[in-house]
């Protein structure tokens, strides 16, 4: 979705509308009507809308609960048209429209505001939208028709004395919220962001930016899924995640990355712009494909043979935007919601200096071993088969791991199985613990399953535990087999 946004417009602000309606390129879809409302021009379809009319025209709206506001492209800064909607007592019914400047036509901004007009209907507990126009205007047709609306029926009036045939067309204003249950593949993620998703962040105060990126450091939060859901926004951490989301919804490998320009955790250029865009690779039949959404300027999907072959390529793009600084590119694995810019900077380079202290692996003895507690070769088998990505165990007695540690999996009988690295650790009381973690483990079907099987073995091994009793839950991945099979 483009970075647009809708303006209510103040009173002052009413001189765009008067320019607009003002203009014969814009408004020449609007002549040859039979209509007396005042300064409507027959010829040119233009509308006189002086000053001294603003004013009772914004008491107007107020008073009868109309829908007006401007189209901002808040990346040149600019209006660029206008939406509405209005109760018509006559047929019962509420009319929607979208008037776009003529310069402006042809760059996909109806469908975008259409989308965020229909949005705003619903939230404003409206059923549905109308709008009616006549059938040989194909591209506006086909405009209201890819956005979700429907022919309702088919209609007829005289223009410039002359019988046309029109359409009405009407939308059930909640077919237009964010719907993922249709996505299957890449090709629909892409889609859906780009329907859905415009480059924007909501600060510390819950107030929202489209586009600009000023203060964007001090004032910063990471969003939740449901967030960027709600308002449409994101910027490339919270898009990254919100894919990564509905990737793994659709059972499909990928992985998040980082490209920045180093900055220590104690940095303080508050007031610079940030130097970091988050991507993400996903892996199909053998390729790696990349799905560019946030940065407008290479949205798409692009394939590569190998991650290192995308990594390098993607990385080049940015050293180059960067005036040739190097840039380290790291994998991150979760985004937590509510966390500064800063706080999400430190995170990575946690995992920078994880990975910079890993054991490098030179013979299998040299590893430490470890295994599962519990139903070994069972739990093993699920490590094997791709099942289970995490583990957890009791803060107090088991000891922390670090994110970045290699180690050999065994089977029951000390057999090698396979080298595993970890990932992500989380610490927290058990009672925190939700089903998108849990279902990690690859071995209950609900939360509430988990909960209670874990239950019955922690309280085996410390009969004092609880819901608030601290656990370790890490997640970790599979980098090397080295049995794929249990000895029994």
């Amino acid at each position: 979705m483009k970075n647009i946004n809708l303006i209510v417009p103040k009173l002052y602000q009413y001189y765009y509308e008067e320019k607009l309606e003002n203009d014969s390129n814009t408004m020449s879809y609007n002549a040859g009507y039979d209509v007396s409302y005042y300064g409507y021009n027959y010829d040119t379809g233009c509308i006189k809308f002086p000053k001294e009319k603003w004013k009772d025209t914004f008491k107007k709206r107020k008073q009868k609960n109309e829908y007006f506001a401007y189209i901002k492209d808040c990346t040149i800064n600019r209006f660029v048209g206008y939406v509405n909607y209005r109760y018509n007592e006559k047929d019962k019914i509420y009319e929607c429209g979208v008037l776009i400047e003529y310069k402006y036509r042809g760059k996909g901004y109806s469908k975008d505001a259409l989308r965020l007009l229909i949005k705003e209907a619903n939230k404003n507990g409206i059923d549905y939208l109308y709008d009616t126009f006549e059938k040989n205007r194909e591209k506006a047709l086909k405009t209201f028709l890819d956005v979700g609306f429907e022919i309702y029926k088919e209609t007829y009036w005289k223009k410039f004395n002359k019988t046309v045939n029109g359409v009405i067309v009407r939308i059930k204003t909640d077919k237009c919220l964010p719907n993922i249950s249709n996505i299957k593949t890449i090709n629909d993620v892409l889609i859906f962001m780009k329907n859905n998703i415009r480059y924007g962040w909501i600060d510390i105060n819950n107030v929202l930016h489209i586009g600009n990126m000023k203060n964007f450091r001090k004032l910063y939060r990471t969003l939740s899924i449901k967030e960027i859901l709600e308002y449409n926004v994101g910027t490339c951490i919270d898009q990254v995640k919100l894919m990564n989301y509905l990737l793994n919804k659709i059972n499909i490998k990928n992985k998040m990355f980082a490209t920045r320009i180093y900055e220590g955790n104690d940095f303080n250029k508050l007031d610079e712009e940030e130097h970091m865009h988050c991507f993400i690779l996903c892996y199909i039949d053998n390729k790696v494909y990349h799905i560019e959404h946030p940065n407008w300027y290479r949205i798409g999907i692009y394939e590569y043979k190998t991650e290192e072959e995308a990594l390098s390529q993607i990385n080049d793009y940015y050293i180059k935007l960067s005036g040739g600084i190097s840039r380290p590119i790291t994998e991150f694995y979760r985004v937590e919601e509510n966390i500064s810019f800063k706080e999400f900077n430190n995170y990575i380079n946690k995992l920078d200096s994880s990975l910079n202290n890993k054991v490098k692996i030179k013979k299998y003895d040299e590893l430490e071993r470890w295994t599962f507690g519990i139903d070994t070769n069972q739990l093993v088998n699920l490590v094997l088969n791709g099942k289970k990505t995490a583990t957890t165990s009791l803060y107090e007695i088991d000891s922390l791991p670090k994110i970045g540690d290699i180690l050999m999996l065994t089977d029951e009988n000390d057999n090698n199985i396979c080298i595993i690295k970890t990932k992500d650790v989380i610490v927290t009381e058990f009672k925190n613990i939700t089903w998108k973690l849990a279902k990690l483990e690859g071995e209950n079907k609900s939360l509430k399953e988990w909960k209670h099987l874990h239950t019955d073995y922690f309280k085996k091994i410390d009969s004092n535990f609880n819901e608030d009793t601290k656990v370790i839950f890490e997640i970790f991945e599979v980098i090397e087999y080295v049995n794929n099979r249990i000895q029994r």
